[in-house]
């Protein structure tokens, strides 16, 4: 980001990626199917086709309204951690998941969180460093003008937690010595993570390798010739039975690593394929709308096209009337033919009460498009 973007961040700032709500709302239909997820929405003032969008961002002040609803209704403190657990471990997380289960090992994943973080967050900047074979280090910093609140911190850190978890099947233990909430210049990392069982039996495998070949010279040597043999075979089927082991080991988890890419890539498919629908969609309305002569024969050409490209049984298509009171039906399909005379001999009443959370709430919405 540019020094004069930084200089304008504030709390309505685009900070934060519609796959972080998206996941975190699929973690409460899981785990809180009580919570009330329009509520949710309509307190933090997100709108569904919003959450859809992988390229929306929200900011500050609307995730600080999403965790607050979310605190109430679903009454857990540690609500925001699991979530953050659960987003790094879904299915349906998409081509970011995709990307961090093509990296070999966990350490690889955390060491290149300086870019990975910016998929999901624009709010923070991230530094990583490696202290061991399974221990790293990371920092979180919020960027300048950034108001990031502690339920953010624990969202961070069961992320961090499930990283690990997706190659070893364990969740990562995490020291927390330093957080930018408690007064401290950073949050501050300790990150370190089980070896995972198929290179801990391959390490195994290596170890007995020099160590069967030199009980097998001290054998021979010490030994009659026949005790020095058995001792030598006995070795080489102990590492050939610990190699077997741990290369079936590592099959399982490649080919769970496997169908989890499998999973991600068919969400990926599924997105393209939508978003390609909808740009023939928008191309034949307005080729359409270029060879109209009139208004009903532009309004037919739409209604064949939703039918033809959108997955639904049917659909109706109303205009507003010149004074703004009504909603007249137009065209539509999938309708039956009484169904269609009911429609078109009763407009819908624009000015009724009860009536402005439903349709007239819609039309006004997008009255400012």
């Amino acid at each position: 980001m540019t020094d004069r973007y930084l200089a304008e961040i504030n709390a309505d700032t685009p900070l934060y990626n519609s796959r972080n709500l998206k996941l975190y709302l699929d973690y409460l239909e899981q785990q809180h199917p009580q919570a009330d997820i329009d509520a949710i929405l309509a307190h933090a003032r997100i709108s569904h086709h919003e959450l859809d969008d992988i390229g929306h961002w929200f900011s500050q002040r609307q995730t600080d309204r999403f965790q607050e609803i979310v605190d109430q209704q679903t009454a857990d403190p540690d609500v925001a951690r699991l979530a953050g657990r659960y987003a790094a471990q879904s299915e349906t997380g998409g081509p970011a998941r995709q990307y961090l289960l093509s990296l070999v090992n966990p350490a690889s994943v955390y060491l290149l969180m300086n870019k990975l973080s910016k998929i999901w967050s624009r709010g923070a900047t991230i530094e990583a460093r490696r202290l061991g074979r399974n221990r790293v280090e990371l920092t979180s910093v919020p960027v300048t003008g950034v108001e990031e609140k502690l339920y953010q911190c624990h969202n961070r850190t069961g992320i961090f937690e499930a990283i690990a978890a997706n190659f070893t099947g364990k969740l990562a233990h995490i020291e927390h010595p330093e957080c930018f909430h408690r007064g401290d210049p950073c949050c501050r990392y300790i990150i370190s993570w089980v070896q995972t069982p198929a290179l801990t039996w391959k390490m195994m495998r290596n170890f007995i390798a020099p160590v069967g070949l030199l009980a097998a010279a001290v054998g021979f040597l010490t030994l009659p010739f026949f005790q020095g043999v058995l001792l030598l075979v006995g070795f080489v089927a102990a590492w050939l039975a610990v190699g077997f082991y741990a290369e079936s080991i590592q099959n399982r988890e490649l080919s769970h690593r496997i169908k989890a890419q499998g999973n991600a890539a068919k969400d990926l498919l599924l997105e393209i394929n939508a978003r390609t629908n909808d740009a023939l969609i928008t191309k034949e309305i307005g080729q359409a709308a270029a060879g109209a002569t009139d208004l009903d024969e532009l309004l037919r050409s739409v209604d064949f096209i939703l039918k033809q490209h959108l997955n639904y049984d049917r659909g109706i298509i109303m205009l507003e009337d010149e004074k703004g009171e009504r909603l007249e039906y137009r065209t539509g399909f999938g309708l039956l033919p009484e169904d269609e005379a009911y429609l078109k001999s009763h407009p819908f009443n624009l000015r009724m009460p009860g009536r402005k959370r439903s349709l007239s709430g819609s039309l006004k919405k997008n009255a400012h498009f």
